[in-house]
């Protein structure tokens, strides 16, 4: 009997612990920012419920999805969206301090070739970043990328042309 109330109290916690877990990182504002390390990310969706916070462009779209990125050591960080001519149009909004104080610290909209939205960013180990996408131009899924130490990777890019960033 004791085994079995131990498991279903293990049950209970661990279900209750990845409810609270999926539901802290939706996505859909600051305070629920999905946490990220460096790397790919491919066929984001941007939430019909996505806030907007306004502050690099001072205009917005109707939603955004909202990454928090810790850098692991301090250097440059690069974020930027496909290349791919056939990928929508993207805009990007990095953010430092935390979500009641934000303060902008890269913005892009279309820098990069194409429709590609490209920041370079010198980033202190530790201190959070808080990345927003908007749907000001398009609402279809993308990918975009976080690479440490400004080495550019972006998706549909070959080094050469990466090379050009």
């Amino acid at each position: 009997m004791k085994k079995i109330i131990t498991t279903l109290v293990l049950t209970i916690l661990f279900s209750a612990g990845a409810s609270m877990m999926s539901a802290q990182q939706t996505g859909n504002d600051c305070m629920n920012a999905i946490m990220i390390n460096e790397g790919i990310f491919t066929n984001v969706s941007i939430s019909d419920d996505g806030v907007i916070s306004n502050i690099c462009f001072g205009d917005s779209g109707d939603h955004s999805i909202w990454y928090q990125y810790t850098p692991t050591e301090s250097g440059t960080v690069a974020i930027s969206s496909s290349i791919d001519p056939e990928m929508p149009d993207t805009r990007l909004s990095v953010y430092s301090g935390d979500c009641s104080a934000l303060v902008c610290v890269a913005f892009d909209d279309d820098g990069g070739e194409g429709f590609t939205s490209l920041a370079y960013l010198d980033v202190t180990q530790g201190d959070p970043l808080y990345i927003e996408w908007d749907d000001r131009w398009s609402d279809e899924s993308f990918d975009f990328v976080v690479n440490y130490e400004g080495e550019t990777v972006i998706p549909g890019c070959t080094d050469s042309e990466a090379s050009n960033y």
